[in-house]
């Protein structure tokens, strides 16, 4: 599988000061065997991530950012620094960070609090993953095991707000289909695929 990094969002999370007076945004980043809304514009798919999907990352000690909208300037807290902590239960991936005293970390605060930001994005690299087309109307990807370099702060979900994002999930069914080699019924399949959204954006 490639390097990219692909981006999911999440809404909902929660504002909590403990009784020394820190700051922290606390929620899940990702909640496990939750089907997504359709993704993708030309070959849909819905997708799942499989509980504990991030163990093999989390464990192996690899650092994962806490971003301001996907920006690798804009750092607000690093798992290894301690600033950010990630764990996981049966319900999810769940993340705990601690708003230091910055300018950055306050305004992203405030952002949260006044609902300015609403959601949670994941930027994962799948390394294992599962497709199921036994249904070509309801293909659905599970997400069996992934790397989780950067989680965002984001005012709109990833998949809905950018050309990139939804490049990145046209390309995860394209490796997926080239990985299983060239096949005349499965070219039809997305060829009719294709034509049918084609007809759907223009009505």
């Amino acid at each position: 599988m490639t390097n990219k990094i692909e981006h999911r969002a999440a809404g909902g999370f929660e504002i909590r000061v403990d009784d020394d007076g820190k700051k922290y945004i606390e929620g899940y980043a990702m909640k496990w065997n939750q089907l997504s809304k359709p993704l993708g514009r030309w070959y849909k798919f819905r997708e799942q991530f499989q509980e504990g999907a991030f163990d093999d990352y989390l464990n192996s000690g690899q650092d994962t950012k806490f971003l301001v909208d996907h920006d690798t300037g804009k750092v607000l807290g690093r798992s290894n620094k301690g600033t950010l902590t990630l764990t996981t239960d049966p319900t999810g991936l769940k993340y705990s960070l601690e708003i230091l005293s910055t300018t950055l970390a306050n305004d992203a605060y405030e952002d949260v609090r006044t609902g300015n930001k609403e959601y949670i994005s994941v930027g994962f690299q799948p390394t294992k993953d599962d497709w199921n087309e036994a249904d070509e109307s309801n293909i659905i990807r599970t997400v069996i095991k992934a790397n989780l370099p950067e989680i965002s702060l984001t005012a709109w979900p990833a998949y809905e707000s950018t050309s990139a994002s939804t490049r990145s999930i046209e390309d995860a069914y394209k490796e997926y289909m080239d990985s299983k080699g060239p096949n005349e019924e499965e070219v039809r399949k997305l060829e009719v695929l294709k034509l049918k959204n084609q007809i759907l954006l223009k009505g």
